[in-house]
């Protein structure tokens, strides 16, 4: 296999991760604090797996879905 075609595979395989991260993410902040606004979705869905993580982490703690997104 090329190694263009695995990189493609590669950021394909990433976004997918991303997608499942965001949904899940919003899962629990929507179980945590309610119905989202739609400026939080559309923040989670463009985060980076990175940025996906950080908030997961923070939303097991924080008091507010403000807080969440504080570090970032």
């Amino acid at each position: 296999m090329s190694i263009a075609l695995e990189q493609v595979k590669a950021e394909a395989f990433k976004h997918g991760m991303a997608k499942g991260q965001a949904a899940s993410l919003c899962r629990l902040l929507s179980r945590k604090f309610g119905e989202l606004p739609p400026g939080v979705r559309a923040r989670i869905e463009a985060a980076s797996l990175e940025e996906l993580d950080a908030w997961t982490d923070a939303a097991l703690d924080a008091p507010t879905l403000e807080r969440v997104f504080d570090a970032h």
